[in-house]
């Protein structure tokens, strides 16, 4: 064998030892990682009574971590899996109100545009309602909350355009 194949043929074996390393460390971080997560959340989850949730931890838009804890329903003691879906309620303001700050950092509105710019064929006392009013609750806009699930987006909204403003923008909150 000549002396440049056996040269070839060391740099493969250690390359190929070295990635073997390489990817045992890693799985040995992953596995310490994840343990300690789950063990995180087990403890938070007695701590703080909660009797399921589910949780995502993405890093550099990949999913290094899913878990599923506790039941989605105590009666039923139903686990909390990959297709339990759980009411958002009032989390939902803290997503509205950070893309809306995205926006306005990108030029795209600002907290003195009016709903009416955005959304068409509203009740002409709803046009004026200020994307600032929106984010303070002090907009106005009745309180509403249809839970049927045979209603279109359609019916709706034509449901909830047909209520009046519960006051006039800016003078109250709810």
């Amino acid at each position: 064998m000549k002396k440049s194949n056996i040269l070839i043929l060391i740099i493969i074996v250690l390359l190929t030892s070295c990635k073997k390393e390489q990817e045992s460390t890693q799985n040995t971080e992953h596995n310490f990682l994840n343990t300690a997560i789950e063990s995180y959340l087990k403890d938070q989850k007695n701590i703080h009574e909660i009797p399921g949730f589910a949780l995502a931890v993405i890093k550099n838009n990949e999913t290094i971590y899913k878990g599923y804890f506790g039941v989605e329903n105590m009666e039923t003691n139903k686990k909390v899996d990959s297709s339990t879906i759980f009411h958002v309620f009032s989390v939902t303001k803290l997503i509205a109100a950070t893309t809306i700050f995205k926006l306005i950092e990108e030029g795209k509105l600002t907290l003195e545009d009016t709903i009416g710019q955005y959304i068409d064929d509203l009740p002409l006392t709803w046009q004026s309602v200020t994307i600032a009013t929106l984010l303070t609750h002090s907009s106005g806009l009745p309180d509403f909350f249809y839970n049927n699930k045979e209603l279109t987006d359609d019916d709706m909204f034509s449901l909830i355009k047909q209520q009046e403003l519960l006051f006039i923008q800016g003078s109250q909150w709810k």
